[in-house]
């Protein structure tokens, strides 16, 4: 990468490919997870020659239970999801297979579309009939805003949840997400997006209750996925380079 590239590559939205071919979101993602988790990442680049990212990572010698040892210990009543389909609408490949790994893995039937038009379709032919929908605000062709009417207009009941990049600050988003609707920003731990999922499905007065207590498009980065030392002895970095 060229040195002005370089030091735009984790700026959400900044992308070098063609328009429609990237969202410009990889490694802002990146950036945003690596420091949720307390350690640094640095890129280093020369065209022609190559680029090495470098991931860093507090650790401790606390005593944390394992992935697996964590789901054992929660029981089938963890997997919150039995029995109900979450469609996910988003044009980002990458941000699609992350949303539906999580929600799969808590019991959800997530079901991928590449786009709003698809996600409309797979309603419209009976293919997917979900309990409730997640999509991305800005997409090519049929938006997130014009999805969530549609789906308003002919399916009423099916909550909708709005997911996106650009910040609450943002006039485009203001305009494309109504009022009071439920938004997670983009980027997002497995953990928010489960626990906004799961919110949309509490009976009405819990979800009015827990969506008072929000700010208007509140940014949904969630917790870190465990606890880190506030003083950590020593850090663990992993270095990727690509030629």
């Amino acid at each position: 990468m060229s040195a002005e590239t370089l030091a735009r590559s984790f700026e959400p939205f900044f992308t070098t490919k063609p328009v429609g071919e990237g969202t410009g979101l990889g490694l802002s993602m990146v950036y945003g997870i690596v420091k949720q988790h307390g350690g640094p990442i640095s890129a280093r680049s020369a065209l022609g020659k190559g680029t090495t990212m470098e991931l860093c990572w507090p650790i401790t010698d606390d005593d944390l239970p394992t992935y697996a040892e964590v789901r054992v210990a929660a029981g089938p009543a963890h997997r919150v999801g039995a029995g109900r389909v979450v469609l996910v609408a988003d044009d980002e490949a990458l941000v699609r297979m992350l949303a539906v790994r999580a929600l799969n893995e808590e019991g959800y039937t997530a079901i991928a579309a590449e786009d709003g038009a698809a996600a409309l379709e797979a309603m419209e032919s009976g293919r997917v009939k979900p309990d409730l929908a997640v999509t991305d605000v800005i997409m090519p062709g049929l938006n997130g805003r014009q999805l969530h009417d549609a789906i308003v207009e002919r399916w009423r009941g099916i909550p909708v949840l709005f997911i996106s990049g650009h910040t609450g600050a943002d006039s485009i988003l203001q305009r494309l997400v109504p009022p009071g609707a439920p938004f997670l920003q983009k980027p997002f731990t497995p953990d928010a997006l489960t626990k906004a999922v799961g919110e949309l499905f509490l009976p009405g007065d819990q979800r009015s209750l827990r969506q008072a207590q929000k700010k208007p498009l509140e940014r949904g980065w969630g917790a870190p996925l465990r606890q880190l030392p506030a003083k950590p002895r020593s850090v663990i970095c992993l270095s990727c380079r690509t030629v």
